[in-house]
């Protein structure tokens, strides 16, 4: 018996031939959904990056010399011997100044015209007239007549610091230092200061001072002064009830200090000078970080 093959007729081969354009095309819908959707991926990303990288910018922009320009403090140089040296230069006290009120100024300019003009959000926090050294727990208090560095929180760490101001006297008046205290470092501290005038006279002098002495009293200030009616004061000691506080102040003149050189004892950790904080919040990134002045 012959078997009978069977026919594929003209219609199947059109049905198998639309099924196979369909899967063919649903196929490239699935292609195209997942290119866009990889497409779309990598688009957000690069957003996330640019705008990333938007934050940083602000954030550097903020914080480059902030607070050399506005304080007009410059570190000179930092070096570790026997001590960690930290030389700092180009300060200037005077009643014609307010530190603090230039630093107001220039955080409420941050945090609302330039944050406007950047479609962020800025808060500055910390943000004053003064900065910090780490490890050694060491603040800077600047403003107008006066500087304060308060160097004595948990114990002595100050081996030595040492002043050279220029004033804007034409003479040089009475020039007075305290007498040395007793006991070596970490008891006492070094200090000396050089007080130099216009016309190029000095008045030269140097005590060891016990940080937890009352030198906020007759007698213990290196005391300078200035024609025709002014006075340069700097004592080290208890102040307000703190201990270890170095204090400058003068008063009817100008101080500009050549050199201001701190020297702590020796540590491990690493050198840090930092001031505030900058908090940037723009679309989805938002970055939170100290304003590093210098780091080892």
């Amino acid at each position: 018996m012959q078997k009978i093959k069977p026919q594929i007729t003209n219609s199947k081969k059109g049905f198998l031939f639309t099924i196979g354009i369909i899967l063919i095309f649903i196929a490239l819908i699935l292609l195209t959904e997942s290119f866009s959707e990889r497409n779309l991926g990598i688009k957000e990303n690069t957003i996330l990056l640019i705008e990333a990288e938007k934050a940083n910018y602000l954030f550097d922009d903020i914080s480059d010399n902030a607070y050399n320009e506005m304080l007009g403090t410059n570190i000179k140089s930092i070096a570790r011997t026997s001590t960690v040296d930290i030389e700092f230069n180009s300060t200037i006290l005077s009643e014609e100044k307010n530190h603090i009120s230039a630093i107001n100024s220039y955080k409420s300019f941050i945090e609302g015209k330039f944050a406007q003009l950047n479609n962020a959000n800025i808060t500055l926090t910390g943000f004053s007239s003064g900065f910090s050294i780490s490890p050694y727990n060491t603040t800077f208090f600047i403003n107008g007549s006066l500087l304060r560095i308060y160097t004595y929180p948990e114990g002595n760490n100050v081996e030595q610091i040492s002043l050279t101001i220029r004033t804007n006297s034409s003479s040089i008046g009475i020039c007075d230092s305290p007498s040395n205290d007793a006991g070596s470092f970490p008891v006492v501290t070094s200090i000396s200061v050089s007080y130099i005038n216009k016309t190029g006279g000095v008045c030269s002098k140097a005590a060891n001072l016990n940080p937890k002495e009352n030198n906020d009293i007759s007698g213990k200030q290196f005391y300078q002064a200035l024609e025709p009616t002014g006075s340069i004061n700097t004592k080290f000691g208890l102040i307000d009830s703190q201990n270890g506080v170095l204090e400058v102040k003068i008063i009817n003149g100008t101080a500009i200090f050549e050199s201001l050189k701190i020297s702590f004892a020796q540590s491990e950790d690493k050198l840090i000078i930092y001031g505030g904080n900058i908090s940037i919040s723009a679309s989805n990134i938002k970055k939170n970080s100290r304003i590093i002045i210098f780091r080892e």
